[in-house]
């Protein structure tokens, strides 16, 4: 029988290396080099696709018979690209730096055009089409003519698109503003039959809701009696006397009075003739409705005095 302490246990050891699940791992391992490396390869083909576009502005910049509309495509793809990013450009001081945003590269890249400059001339290409841009850009045509030649009608454009294919610059610009002056004249003469239109529309209204006013008029003086009706007619004519006064008393005296006063100022002698031919017209007026209707003149006193007076009768003679 022994004695003593009990034997020690010797503990198991793990190997570390071969619990690891060695296939998983160098998979995972695998698939992010593999990812990594895309992402560089996409970076990369951006890149040179970045930078065959540039080729084809600095040899579009070089070469004015290369296409212009390819120099828009190339901004189009440089546009949707974020590879400029990765590119260098020359700084102010020469040293090369990347650009600080897209407007920085297009500058340099489209030889001091920005962003909005660019985006300008693709809307024209868009507005006009690839052949007439190709062929106002190989004539040099600025902003401004390229603008109203967007403006023309298609029809009418057709005739400088031949002049651009035959003629020269001075005459394609002398074509465009003719028919640019042209089409704003039609514009402006169709604004002035606009107005027109709507003038004659608005008397047309007023005519026919005067007619309808009117036909109320009689249909309701239809149902009144006698003595209404005459009431009614009564009130009306006072209502245009009172109108007829007011126009006489107050704007017609003031055009003799200033007639007078004018006189007076100059120095000369007032036209009388002048004056009581005015207000004899107003007396013949008077006259001819009394003889129509047969009214009798009840109001002799209102007869001005200077009419008998002997100067104005030389005068008149």
């Amino acid at each position: 029988m022994s004695t003593g302490r009990p034997p020690i246990k010797t503990p198991d050891i793990v190997d570390v290396e071969a619990a690891l699940d060695h296939p998983r791992a160098e998979t995972a391992l695998t698939m992010a080099r593999y990812d990594a490396q895309s992402e560089q390869q996409r970076i990369l083909n951006d890149v040179l696709a970045l930078g065959s576009d540039i080729g084809i502005v600095n040899l579009a910049r070089i070469q004015k018979n290369i296409s212009a509309v390819a120099e828009i495509k190339a901004f189009e793809r440089i546009n949707k690209s974020k590879a400029f990013r990765h590119i260098e450009i020359p700084g102010p001081d020469g040293v090369p730096r990347l650009a600080e945003n897209i407007d920085d590269f297009c500058r340099v890249v489209f030889g001091g055009r920005g962003y909005k400059a660019m985006s300008d001339q693709k809307q024209m290409l868009d507005n006009l089409g690839e052949e007439t841009y190709e062929s106002a850009t190989r004539i040099g045509l600025n902003r401004a003519q390229l603008r109203l030649l967007i403006n023309l009608p298609e029809d009418t454009r057709s005739a400088v698109e031949e002049a651009m294919q035959a003629g020269s610059k001075s005459d394609v610009v002398t074509l465009i503003q003719s028919l640019a002056n042209q089409l704003d004249e039609a514009k402006a003469k169709a604004e002035e039959l606009k107005f027109e239109v709507a003038a004659k529309e608005d008397v047309l209204s007023t005519r026919s809701a005067q007619i309808n006013a009117l036909e109320e008029k009689l249909a309701r003086v239809k149902t009144l009696p006698a003595d209404e009706v005459k009431a009614e007619l009564q009130s009306e004519a006072t209502a245009h006397l009172n109108d007829t006064r007011g126009a006489l008393i107050g704007k017609f005296s003031a055009a003799i009075a200033a007639l007078f006063e004018h006189a007076e100022t100059t120095g000369t002698e007032p036209d009388i003739a002048f004056m009581a031919g005015l207000v004899g017209q107003l007396q013949a007026d008077l006259g001819a409705l009394c003889d129509r209707f047969g009214i009798p003149d009840i109001a002799p006193a209102l007869i001005p005095e200077w009419i008998n007076d002997p100067a104005f009768k030389s005068l008149a003679e």
